[in-house]
This record gives structure tokens, sequence and C-alpha cells, in this order.
């Protein structure tokens, strides 16, 4: 697999990196929160910009954007914005989303951006071409926060996913059994086997599946997310603990 390299940081699956959410309501509450968790074994962050209560005011937010990264130390940021049906709080448009996430492309500010395959196909791959311009990696996302799909769904969602020609693709599901976590690893075995390795994000969200973020290499995943400030996800483990797992399971 070739290395996606952000800032100075490789991404790949010999050694995966750790990503922490960063989740504040308010300016103060994102800049606190990425000053404390860039202090702690982090590779990256990924701004949950949904919870950002002043997210519809273009200039509130590019403010926000430069603070955070100033934040961040040197340490690239991933701009994400859900809605109610992928992790998030409110039902925010599709239209909406996605004008946050061409100022995020444009800011100057932001490494990564994510695009979700709900966003469709024009507008997402008009915000590749947007971000190809200015040089900002892109993620190409498929979420099910009900339950983890039978393997050809799953196959299915990251090959439409990775149809696109973004610099990854991420697969993040429920995983509520042991044979959730077996679908998902099988899967992704397959999809290994059938095409060109390319890098990937793979998560199993819930406690069922933490083992897809002590052994994010076994799923095929270049990062793996990390609870900080405030856990965004149920079983997340906190940074130090997970960078301590990782280095006993290379």
């Amino acid at each position: 697999m070739k290395d996606i390299i952000v800032r100075n940081l490789k991404l790949n699956t010999e050694e995966p990196k750790i990503c922490n959410a960063v989740i504040g309501e308010t300016r103060e509450a994102i800049i606190q929160e990425t000053k404390i968790l860039s202090e702690l074994e982090v590779d990256l962050f990924e701004w949950r910009a949904d919870n950002y209560k002043d997210i519809s005011s273009k200039k509130e937010t590019l403010e926000t954007m430069l603070h955070l990264q100033r934040a961040a130390k040197n340490k690239p940021v991933i701009f994400s914005i859900r809605n109610n049906k992928s992790g998030g709080n409110y039902p925010f448009s599709v239209e909406a989303r996605a004008r946050a996430c061409q100022w995020a492309i444009e800011s100057g500010s932001i490494d990564l951006v994510e695009l979700e395959l709900s966003f469709g196909k024009r507008i997402i791959d008009s915000l590749i071409a947007a971000a190809r311009e200015r040089n900002v990696k892109t993620i190409v996302s498929f979420y099910d926060y009900e339950k983890t799909p039978e393997q050809k769904q799953l196959i299915a969602a990251l090959d439409e996913c990775e149809s696109y020609g973004a610099d990854l693709s991420k697969l993040a599901v429920m995983a509520k059994t042991k044979r959730d976590i077996l679908n998902l690893l099988v899967s992704m075995w397959k999809m290994e086997n059938s095409s060109d390795e390319k890098p990937r994000i793979v998560v199993g969200m819930g406690p069922q599946g933490n083992i897809s973020r002590i052994l994010p290499s076994f799923f095929g995943s270049v990062l793996t997310y990390a609870s900080g400030i405030t856990m965004s996800l149920e079983g997340q483990i906190n940074p130090n603990d997970l960078r301590t797992i990782l280095s006993l399971t290379k």
C-alpha cells in the first residue's frame, strides 16, 4: 500500500495512527479540548463540526478552524460534519453539510475532509475536485449506526466509496455481536485479496467493536479512534492506553 502523507504524518496499516474527535459546542471549548489532547498520545484530530453552535456562520466557522489548527500544534485535522442519520445530533441537510465542507476545503486550516456517500455523486465529485486544487486530502465514508451489514453489503459499500478516487475510504458500522466482527474482518480480508490494497479507515463501533480499535491493521485500517475529553463513541479507549496496546500488537 502506498503511504498517504498528511503534513509529516504517514498513514499506513503497518503503523496505524491514533485520531481523537473534537466535539465542543463553542470555540472556547473546541480550543481547550484540542490543547489538552495535543499533549496526549494523539497523531491527528477530527473536528466533528456538527456539534459547533455557530456552524451556520461562515465567518465564525473559518475563525474557529484557524484557532483549532493552531491548538493542534501542527498535527493534521480532519473536518467532518454529520447529521442525525450518521451519528450527529441535528438533521442537517446535505446542502448545509456540503457548504461547510467547501468552507473547510477553502480555509487553508484543514488537512482532510470527510464526505459521506449520502452526499450523492454530484456533490462528492465537486468537493473532491475542489479539495485536489487546494491539496486537501479526501475521505469518502459509509456509516451504519444500527447494525453491521452482511459481507456482500459491506464490500459493496466500500467499493462505492472507493469508486470516487478519494485519498481514503471509510467504513464504520455498529458491531453488536462476535458474528458482526467476523463479518467485518472477513469482508476486509476479501477486499484486500480481490483488489489492490488501498488506504482505508475501518471501524467497528460500540463496545463489541473494540477489537477493531486495538487491532486496526488486522482490519486494514490506517488509523484508529481514541476517547478524548468527551467520548464520542461508546467503547473508545483513552489515547495513552491505546498507544501502549498498539505497541504490543505490531
